[in-house]
């Protein structure tokens, strides 16, 4: 990686040969740039000559990726960007969100927990998306996100009638 703090920071947006260099370097150790925006340049700049090789296992803990357009959305008061994510972070995220999973490129497999989850630990099923639903009921096969609150109704009382 190179120095970046010897290259001026305007010069950057200006030279595309060295705009792709920055952009390969930000990409690599902490996440997507918006090449459109000179502000995220420059944030992404101040950001890059700060960080350290070393930072990488920092960066790298989180088993959660945001997708690009939600690089730097606001949650809690304040930006949420890869290179900051935190596995705790993201099941707050999962559970307070509206855009919930279809915040993240990457996720584990087992985030049903998190799902729809408020801090209180009370599940709002019907403010999830279907593909959310999806993810939390592997088990309930439907094709739409009514058929889902449905089938878990059902379910549900079921579970009731079982323990009278």
């Amino acid at each position: 990686m190179r120095d970046w703090s010897k290259i001026n920071k305007g010069s950057i947006s200006n030279d595309r040969t060295l705009l792709l260099e920055f952009t390969q370097d930000y990409n690599k150790h902490l996440g997507k740039l918006n090449i459109g925006c000179k502000q995220c340049i420059n944030d992404a700049y101040n950001r890059l000559i700060k960080f350290k090789p070393n930072d990488m296992e920092k960066v790298n803990d989180c088993d959660y990726r945001l997708k690009s357009k939600y690089e730097g959305i606001f949650f809690e008061g304040n930006p949420i960007r890869n290179g900051d994510l935190t596995n705790e972070v993201c099941h707050r995220l999962l559970g307070l969100h509206k855009a919930g999973i279809s915040l993240f490129d990457r996720f584990p497999n087992d985030i049903s927990n998190y799902i729809g989850v408020d801090p209180d630990g009370e599940t709002q099923d019907k403010d999830l998306s279907y593909k959310e639903l999806s993810l939390k009921y592997p088990e309930i096969s439907v094709r739409s996100k009514k058929a889902f609150l449905a089938e878990l109704e059902k379910l549900n009382s079921n579970d009731t009638q079982e323990e009278e």
